[in-house]
C-alpha cells in the first residue's frame, strides 16, 4: 500500500499481510516499511513471519511485476506461483486496442471463469485464434498457463480468491484508510500452532495474503 508523501525518488510503500481464516475472517499479520519492486524489502517481510514460524505458504497469488516473486522463491521455494486475472487481463488489454477490449476482456473472463482446467484451456485456444493478429497480447495469457491455472489445482470453492487479490487488497484499504499499490495476495498454508507478535493475535491463520 502506497502512502501519499513522497521523500525520496523511489516511493516508500507499507507492506501489508493479512491473514485470511479458514472461515474467511481477514487478521492482519506484519507490517513493514519498503519498497513494492525490492526484492530485499519484500525477502525481510518473509523471513519475519518463517522466523516466527509461519510454514511454506502453499499458493502465492500477485502481479508478474513484484519484487515479491524473488523473495518467495529464497525464503519460500516450495511455494507455487499464481498471477492475479486482474492484473493480467489489463496487461492484455494494453497491447491492444481499444476497439477490441470489449470482445477480449469476455474471452479472457472465460478463461478464468471456466468450470475445469480443460475447459480453460479450450478457452485459451478461443482466444488465441480470435485475437491472433495481437501476438504480444496473446502471449500474456498463452505464454504462463502454469502460472496462471495453478489455482485449478485447488477446491473450487477457493478459486474466487485464489484467481485475483484486488477484493482483498480493497477491503484492507477501506479498513485502514490506505491506498491500495496492487501488491496482490499470497494465500498459503500456515502452521496453526504457531504464535503470531503481530497484533496480540493469538496464533497464525492458515492462509495468509499480502
Amino acid at each position: 500500500m502506497h502512502f501519499n508523501i513522497r521523500l525520496e525518488e523511489d516511493r516508500l510503500c507499507c507492506l501489508v499481510i493479512v491473514g485470511v481464516r479458514p472461515d474467511g475472517t481477514k487478521e492482519l499479520v506484519a507490517v513493514a516499511d519498503g519498497y513494492r519492486e525490492s526484492t530485499d524489502s519484500w525477502a525481510d517481510v518473509l523471513r519475519s513471519l518463517r522466523d516466527r514460524g509461519v510454514a511454506a505458504p502453499v499458493l502465492a497469488v500477485g502481479d508478474g511485476a513484484l519484487g515479491f516473486w524473488g523473495a518467495l522463491r529464497d525464503v519460500f521455494p516450495s511455494t507455487r506461483e499464481q498471477r492475479c486475472w486482474v492484473h493480467r487481463t489489463a496487461n492484455c488489454l494494453d497491447a491492444m486496442p481499444k476497439r477490441v477490449h470489449p470482445g477480449a476482456k469476455a474471452a479472457i473472463a472465460d478463461i478464468y471463469g471456466a468450470e475445469t482446467r480443460a475447459d480453460a484451456l479450450v478457452a485459451v485456444q478461443s482466444f488465441a485464434d480470435r485475437f491472433a493478429e495481437f501476438p504480444e497480447a496473446t502471449a500474456k495469457i498463452t505464454g504462463e498457463l502454469d502460472t496462471l491455472l495453478a489455482f485449478f489445482d485447488f477446491p473450487a470453492e477457493h478459486w474466487v480468491h485464489l484467481r485475483s487479490t484486488d477484493e482483498r487488497v480493497k477491503d484492507l484499504a477501506a479498513s485502514s484508510g490506505f491506498l491500495p499499490c496492487g501488491v496482490g495476495s499470497v494465500p498459503g498454508v500456515g502452521d496453526p500452532g504457531a504464535k503470531s507478535r503481530v497484533l496480540g493475535l493469538q496464533a497464525l491463520p492458515r492462509s495468509f495474503a499480502l
